[in-house]
């Protein structure tokens, strides 16, 4: 009779399919350090990339209806990135909540575009969002499934972009997403 392969931790025997589950789970917390996650040559590409779009974006505050099209070409110019989304500041427009996600993102060899607000998602509540607002810095989330977006295992560098008034204000949040397989295979 065959018997599964098992990976002996300690004294806990663990069969197969589980075994699997468990290394890409130590491979991705034991390789992330402070948040950043593994595949350093990667990262620090999508890091200058994106803090490079984020420096544009700064310079001349975006607004939504472009949004879509500026995510187009960042995309088309990294095509090591998954999906980038500009996440808007929530604020009050004529008395009433306005809120705007637009997100492009890689599907079938063309890139798709979404509003992730129009999906009903609380954004601001979600890490990639929230940690660099709350840090002022930009950060790496750690990995999850993007079920509103791309619909795939993913991490997401974010830069928060600020006004240049005086006090500054968030204007909202950039964002570039990788997917994890493509940290697993060290690209």
């Amino acid at each position: 009779m065959r018997r599964p392969f098992a990976l002996d931790i300690g004294l806990v025997r663990v069969p197969g399919a589980v075994r699997s589950m468990l290394l890409v789970a130590v491979l991705v917390s034991v390789s992330t350090v402070h948040g950043a996650p593994p595949a350093p040559e990667l990262t620090a590409r999508v890091e200058s990339s994106l803090g490079s779009f984020a420096k544009r974006l700064e310079a001349r505050p975006p607004d939504p209806s472009s949004m879509h099209d500026l995510l187009t070409g960042y995309l088309n110019r990294t095509d090591e990135v998954f999906g980038s989304a500009f996440a808007f500041a929530p604020v009050e427009k004529g008395g009433k909540p306005f809120t705007a996600v637009p997100y492009v993102y890689r599907k079938n060899g063309r890139l798709v575009r979404k509003d992730l607000a129009a999906m009903g998602g609380d954004y601001v509540s979600a890490e990639w969002y929230a940690k660099p607002v709350r840090e002022k810095r930009p950060c790496w989330s750690k990995p999850y499934f993007d079920k509103e977006g791309g619909e795939i295992d993913m991490v997401t560098y974010s830069i928060p972009i600020y006004s240049k008034g005086v006090p500054p204000r968030l204007v909202g949040v950039v964002t570039a997403d990788l997917p994890v397989e493509s940290l697993r295979k060290g690209h």
